[in-house]
Parts: C-alpha cells; sequence; structure tokens
C-alpha cells in the first residue's frame, strides 16, 4: 500500500524544519531515561543543530548572490565551500557588511558540537569513546547558540527575527499531536 503523502515542510522552509526538529530533539534528549536514549536524542540534535545553521547562512547568501545577479552554478560553488565555522564566521561581513555580537561561548560550542557530529558521522574513534564525547553534549546549549547566531544574524542586519526561534513551533490545535505548523511572523 502506498504511504500517504504530506506536505514535505523542507521544501517550505529548512531553516524552520530543522531548528524545529533541534528544538524537540534537544528538549527529549534532557528527557531521556536511558544513556542510549539521551544518546540518540543527543546525536539527533547534534544533525538538526548544524543542518539549520548550515541552511540558514545558505540561504541568506545566496539571498544576497541573487540580488546582485550571480549566476546559479556560481552561487552553488559559493554554498559549496568552505567549512561551517568559517561561514558563520565570515559570511555576516560579506552579507551584512558588518561582523555579528555573540557570546563568546557561541561559536566555540557551535565549532565543538559540530566536531562531534563530524566523529558520528564519519567515526574514526572506538564506540566508548565516541560515547563518551556524547556525554558531555548538552542539546540545550546547542539549542541557545544555535538560536542566539540566528537572532544576532538578524539583529545586526535590523530585521525581525522568526518567532519559531523561541520554539513555539508546536502549537497543535490537535489532541495528542507533535507536527509542527509554521505560522505568519504576524
Amino acid at each position: 500500500m502506498p504511504s500517504k503523502r504530506i506536505m514535505d515542510p523542507w521544501a517550505q522552509n529548512p531553516v524552520w524544519q530543522n531548528y524545529s526538529s533541534l528544538v524537540r530533539e534537544s528538549k527529549t534528549a534532557d528527557k531521556a531515561k536511558t544513556g542510549m536514549e539521551r544518546a540518540h536524542h543527543a546525536i539527533a540534535s547534534l544533525y538538526f543543530g548544524i543542518a539549520a545553521l548550515e541552511a540558514f547562512v545558505n540561504s541568506k547568501m545566496r539571498e544576497k548572490m541573487e540580488v546582485g545577479k550571480v549566476p546559479e552554478q556560481e552561487i552553488i560553488e559559493k554554498l559549496r565551500a568552505g567549512k561551517l565555522v568559517e561561514k558563520l564566521r565570515k559570511w555576516p561581513m560579506e552579507i551584512l557588511g558588518k561582523h555579528l555580537t555573540l557570546s563568546k561561548s557561541v561559536l566555540n560550542v557551535i565549532s565543538s558540537y559540530n566536531g562531534v557530529r563530524g566523529e558520528v558521522t564519519h567515526v574514526k574513534k572506538n564506540g566508548q569513546l565516541l560515547y563518551r564525547e556524547l556525554d558531555h553534549i548538552d542539546p540545550i546549549t546547542l539549542n541557545d547558540s544555535v538560536a542566539e547566531y540566528i537572532v544576532r544574524f538578524h539583529e545586526a542586519g535590523a530585521i525581525p527575527y522568526p518567532y519559531w526561534i523561541f520554539g513555539w513551533n508546536y502549537l497543535n490545535p490537535r489532541a495528542n499531536s507533535y507536527e509542527i505548523i509554521l505560522q505568519h511572523n504576524d
């Protein structure tokens, strides 16, 4: 039997979708009762948090380049080049003409957690060492760092940041439902 096709939130807004998943996973990891359950949700938080940031900075760079009428191939090459943390450090100046005012720990947390995410994806250590690193991951701190980066970017650009950065995506009128809903920013 074919599966029921649902509207793909990725097509609407991948930053929102990944950030929403980060919020849910970070809260679930925080309430986990077993080490394996916590590790599962911590890993999911790493993936969704890093994906939200990369989708965010890539979308902002794409907007900037499209306004300048840069050819699509050049845009793709720019978005694929470079490492995430370098994009986070350098692209605000290129896009907004100014650096972001971030808490001292934000880029350190993102860089460190991105390293663990990379280790989870491209395992080079044995399982015990990897899980020891995951024990030190705090998904709530990652959530806060991702949120701060996005808010500070909007602040530097003098544009309102999206409401969903507070994690209010789960305003759902149906009982027993966890489906996230994209609302208007009004």
